[in-house]
């Protein structure tokens, strides 16, 4: 009788009844051969994120070489040659203005902005990265990073109100109160979640021969 009750419970796990009995039941258990879908906490807000910090990080960089290649220019030089390509208005007020602070600039102001620039590409380009690939010193690394420059932009808007800085002020606070909400919703939590895929004909209902199956093995083991 006992070995007539394994037979009977090796067919049923062989035809996939039990791995579905369980499931219907709310035990998960991993069966071979289901795909599995991983589900990660605001996955997309961090991808948002991740990616305006990269923006953010190439074009500082690009700024950064271009910086680069201007030390120990002739910047006014420069500037009259991209003035005569475009044949810009040599009277304008703008025009002037641009002149007065092109003036001003030398090798060890364009050094000093070159190492800033670079700095702070590296400094986003690695946030991005890191929160591209999830990584949880990324989070705090944007948080720190972003919040410490929010007394600064309110200094300025102190100064004068105008609407870049109100933006780029705005932007900054819903990064930091974003990643420091979605840190502290995954305290305590696993950093994946596993869930299997199920096909649609599993999903139907549970047909009527799986509770005779159960029924006939409960009866053989009783044997």
């Amino acid at each position: 009788m006992v070995v007539a009750a394994l037979t009977s419970w090796l067919r049923l796990d062989t035809a996939g009844v039990l791995p579905k009995a369980r499931k219907d039941a709310g035990v998960l258990s991993p069966a071979p051969n289901v795909p599995m879908v991983i589900r990660r906490p605001h996955r997309t807000g961090l991808q948002v994120i991740a990616l305006f910090e990269l923006i953010k990080g190439v074009l500082l960089l690009t700024v950064g070489i271009g910086c680069l290649t201007l030390i120990n220019q002739d910047l006014a030089q420069i500037l009259a040659h991209w003035v005569n390509v475009f044949r810009a208005d040599a009277n304008s007020r703008y025009l002037h203005w641009l002149v007065s602070k092109v003036a001003r600039v030398t090798p060890h102001m364009l050094e000093q902005l070159t190492a800033w620039t670079f700095f702070y590409s590296t400094l986003l380009l690695t946030e991005g990265i890191g929160l591209l690939l999830e990584k949880r010193w990324a989070t705090y690394l944007t948080i720190i990073a972003t919040a410490s420059f929010i007394p600064l932009e309110l200094y300025e808007l102190s100064n004068r109100l105008t609407v870049t800085p109100l933006v780029v002020l705005g932007i900054n606070i819903v990064i930091v109160w974003y990643l420091a909400r979605a840190l502290n919703r995954s305290r305590g939590r696993p950093a994946m979640e596993l869930s299997p895929v199920t096909p649609e004909s599993d999903r139907q209902p549970q047909p009527r021969h799986l509770g005779q199956h159960r029924h006939q093995g409960r009866s053989h083991l009783q044997r």
